[in-house]
């Protein structure tokens, strides 16, 4: 019998009643229920067990585990072996000078396995080819299935067609009942393998969803289902401006939902889009969930670690990817003592390669120097030749030597268990992944080099699939689209409705255009043009849109995580208006917030601040004000993050660093500028472990060319107000005269200015643009900056100067100039003398509160600028400022739908 309904008709529920009765009357052995995948079959396990029945396992299995239990005599190719027979296959034909493309191999293999579902092999295809380039297909694809024959193996769709042989052959044995559910298409050797089952079989259902081109053993009788009365789910349409806001909105939703976890899924088309995205997003926010679908063991970060390793032996062990390798959770314990501050020693050193100069820099690290001693043999690898299996045991041996997978620390968090479990089993499948490649069947004969082998393991590791046993319930569901169609939900979310995304776009097939799949099917090979490609992704909306009994939540992103513009899916319609998804812009300026108590260091940790912050310094009260908390971590503490690499060291930062130095050296010497930058940058590279190249050279000619230019118009026509006493590079101290400590704030000024009346212009050089610079001097009129005020006030304690001006001095591309003082002099913009002190007193009340948040403790994550947080600052995978406001969600913020 078909059973053929529309989703959601109840087609697996009226399966899964048959399967129930046979079970509670005793004859479980008779009853053979088929899905098409793994996830299915467990899904479909639970729902029987959670009826209090005891489901013998074997009663639901994939129809591939029914295969291979019925035919254990056979080896089928696993993918790594397709895909390198098929370069072998490839090599000699016309597209032979591209077989090393591994984008080529996969589109023939697809081709190949399309062939053969559609049950055609290559002699079948011959009379067919018209090209030059299908006949070099048909080519390659004789050789492939020659080289099959001769390797003793079979493909997946031959391997059904001998099981369907030998059940026609010698029947099922116990089993009287056989149920198919979950299939929307089957191959041609399927449908024989459905054939046999029907004739061995004393009860044979199927059940597929309505609307389909064509159905299997049309001699079937047919139970048409109608649709479930009652009333659809209700459906608001979502815009979020990106995939991460469109994450977030789902996950604001759940939090503010009343519902249990497990009453919500999220349904893609397109995982690769968004599965990091929502790792990151869900585990941020605390929200349980669980990915059904396979995972390729390529993806795990076990199998990353290790082929980090491959790939540093195979570079000789360049530093940096050496360095990638060896800092890991994964690197064992006793090797793991002061690793990160190895890390940032070597860094500092790079570039540099080879485990000698590892060695040479771990001679302070014992623990490091005695992994990298371990390693000696692994230097050799390159230049060895073994057989497949002596190689799969040397990388065994590289495995345990580099891998420990440890407990987790925090045993009572459930989702980190599930980690280190997924974390035991991806190590598992990595040293069978080792095994496995030694047995290809191109690599059994003669020695190989490591390369070759690695190459083998590679391929092999992209092919492996991942188990993962995830038993948890009340949890939320993250569904791919196919995985989906035996779920019902009170609230599902279908993300990523884009153009190119859901639907996805399948153009037609280079070699087997839509024209000639026509012809093909005429001679009876069912292959699929790209209209019905199309019309299945249109089925595919009509499953997800049909999963959710009282809330669906359809949503697109506007664009791209790169910011790549997308179009809204032609396959929504326009009967629903899109909101705009209500969560705060991750880039949007957030607003200042009063600290509270619990924002703060208790009062025992108070003095240990105190003690470590005796002096300030303008830049350090300008970084509070940004955020306590930058200042906590950066100032406090000391922490900063890695050394740059090489090719990012060399960076605005440096450039002015370098400026200023040189600016110090040229007041102190009074010779030729341009001589006084080549001393000052090179010194610079040495320090900083840089060889001269290209790109150096370009920015020491432009900071040379920008010297020279303010050198000459510092000599002649430099605008800057300019008093008979001058001072350049000065250090001044501010006394913070409101704290009884009477604190100090360290200045360093450039430039400072001093007429007979004591009037003072202080004078900060910036290696920038003149947008910027202007950019600056507004900030400090509006007393966003506090750097010149703090410098006026400092000069006002220590030399009683009278404060009359402030000026920026910009170098990059041009000299350029802004600044204000009391009567306009040099011509700087003039300032009322009430609005320099205005300005003067709002420094010092700063500076003030400023210190007094320090020295108390105040440690709160309250950014001024959150753009600020996204470029410049180095803590924000501690403080998770992205995320602070998941806690303010109250379950009566639940948007009403539409």
């Amino acid at each position: 019998m078909l059973l053929i309904g529309p989703p959601g008709s109840g087609k697996t529920t009226r399966l899964l009643a048959k399967v129930e009765r046979a079970i509670c009357s005793g004859r479980s052995a008779e009853v053979q229920l088929l899905v098409p995948t793994g996830s299915m079959k467990h899904h479909l396990l639970n729902v029987l067990a959670r009826k209090s029945l005891m489901v013998p396992a074997r009663v639901v299995s994939t129809m591939s585990e029914f295969v291979q239990a019925t035919t254990p005599d056979r080896r089928e190719a696993r993918e790594a072996a397709e895909e390198r027979l098929l370069r072998a296959a490839i090599a000699g034909t016309e597209f032979g000078q591209h077989a090393g493309s591994s984008g080529l191999r996969r589109r023939v293999l697809g081709l190949v396995q399309e062939f053969w579902a559609a049950g055609a092999d290559s002699l079948q295809l011959e009379p067919a080819a018209r090209t030059r380039r299908q006949r070099a297909f048909v080519e390659v694809f004789g050789k492939y299935e020659t080289a099959l024959r001769e390797s003793g193996l079979v493909h997946r769709n031959e391997r059904i067609a001998v099981a369907a042989a030998k059940v026609r052959r010698e029947g099922l044995g116990e089993i009287r009942q056989v149920l198919v559910d979950g299939f929307d298409r089957f191959t041609k050797q399927q449908e024989e393998l459905l054939a046999a089952l029907d004739e061995q079989a004393e009860e044979f259902c199927v059940a597929m969803p309505e609307g389909l081109r064509s159905y299997p053993l049309a001699t079937l009788p047919q139970d048409l289902l109608p649709p479930r009365p009652g009333p659809g789910a209700e459906t608001e349409v979502v815009r979020a401006d990106s995939p991460k806001e469109e994450i977030l909105e789902v996950a604001r939703r759940i939090l503010a939902s009343k519902r249990p976890l497990r009453d919500h899924a999220l349904i893609l088309r397109t995982p690769e889009h968004y599965a990091t995205i929502i790792q990151e997003v869900f585990e941020a926010l605390r929200i349980p969930y669980r990915f059904w679908g396979g995972a390729a063991l390529a993806d795990h970060g076990v199998a990353r670690h290790f082929s980090n390793w491959l790939r540093a032996v195979k570079e000789g062990f360049p530093g940096e990817a050496t360095l990638a390798a060896l800092v890991s959770p994964l690197t064992p314990r006793r090797w793991s003592r002061r690793l990160d501050e190895f890390d940032f020693h070597v860094r500092q050193r790079l570039p540099n390669a080879g485990l000698a100069f590892m060695r040479d820099a771990a001679r302070e690290f014992p623990a490091q120097l005695e992994m990298l001693s371990a390693l000696r043999d692994c230097e050799q690898w390159t230049e060895r030749r073994l057989k497949a299996g002596a190689w799969a045991s040397e990388f065994s041996r590289l495995q345990a030597l580099v891998q420990q997978i440890d407990p987790p620390v925090d045993a009572s968090s459930f989702q980190r268990t599930c980690d280190w479990r997924t974390a035991v089993a991806a190590g598992k499948a990595l040293r069978h992944a080792f095994d496995d490649a030694a047995g290809l069947p191109d690599l059994s004969d003669g020695e190989i080099g490591f390369g070759e082998f690695a190459e083998a393991f590679e391929d092999e590791l992209r092919a492996a699939k991942l188990p993962v046993r995830d038993l948890r319930y009340d949890v939320v569901h993250v569904l791919p689209v196919w995985e989906s169609r035996q779920w019902s939900m009170p609230v599902a979310f279908v993300c990523g409705l884009a153009e190119g995304w859901f639907p996805r776009h399948f153009p037609q097939d280079p070699l087997f255009d839509d024209e000639d799949r026509k012809q093909l099917q005429a001679r009876g090979i069912d292959v699929r043009t790209s209209v019905d490609r199309a019309e299945e992704e249109r089925f595919l909306l009509r499953i997800a849109t049909t999963r959710a009994t009282e809330r669906l939540v359809p949503s697109y992103p506007l664009s791209d995580s790169l910011g790549k513009p997308l179009v809204r899916s032609a396959l929504l319609g326009d009967a629903l208006e899109p909101k705009p998804a209500p969560w705060a812009r991750i880039g949007a300026e957030l607003a200042p917030r009063p600290a509270t108590a619990h924002q703060a260091l208790p009062p025992d940790l108070r003095d240990a601040v105190a003690a470590s912050n005796r002096t300030f310094s303008a830049s350090g009260i300008q970084r509070y004000r940004q955020c306590p908390y930058l200042y906590f971590s950066g100032t406090t503490l000391r922490l900063h993050g890695r050394p740059a690499l090489p090719e990012q060291r060399l960076d605005g930062a440096a450039l002015g660093t370098i400026m200023h130095d040189a600016l110090e050296a040229w007041n102190r010497r009074k010779s030729d500028i341009a001589g006084v930058l080549d001393d000052v940058f090179r010194d610079w590279l040495a320090r900083n472990h840089l060889e001269p190249s290209f790109r150096t050279e370009s920015r020491r000619l432009a900071l040379r060319a920008d010297l020279l230019r303010f050198a000459r118009e510092q000599g002649a026509a430099m605008s800057l107000p300019r008093g008979p006493h001058a001072l350049f590079e000065d250090v001044r101290s501010y006394r913070v005269e409101e704290i009884e400590s009477r604190p100090k704030v360290r200045c360093r000024i450039d430039r400072i200015d001093i007429d007979d009346e004591r009037r003072c212009v202080v004078t900060d050089y910036k290696y920038a643009g003149p947008n910027r610079i202007q950019a600056l001097l507004k900030q400090h009129l509006t007393g966003e900056q506090l750097q010149l005020m703090i410098y006026l006030a400092a000069l006002e304690q220590s030399l009683s100067c009278k404060p009359s001006g402030m000026a920026l001095c910009g170098m990059r591309g041009e000299t350029s100039h802004a600044g204000v003082s009391v009567d306009g002099a040099a011509g700087l913009r003039p300032l009322g003398q009430e609005d320099l002190h205005s300005l003067l007193a709002t420094a010092r009340s700063e500076t003030a509160q400023a210190v007094e948040g320090i020295l108390r403790g105040q440690i709160a994550v309250l950014p001024r600028d959150s753009n600020f947080c996204g470029q410049f600052c180095s803590f924000g995978s501690m403080c998770r400022v992205r995320w602070q406001g998941s806690a303010a969600i109250a379950p009566e913020a639940e948007p009403a739908a539409s």
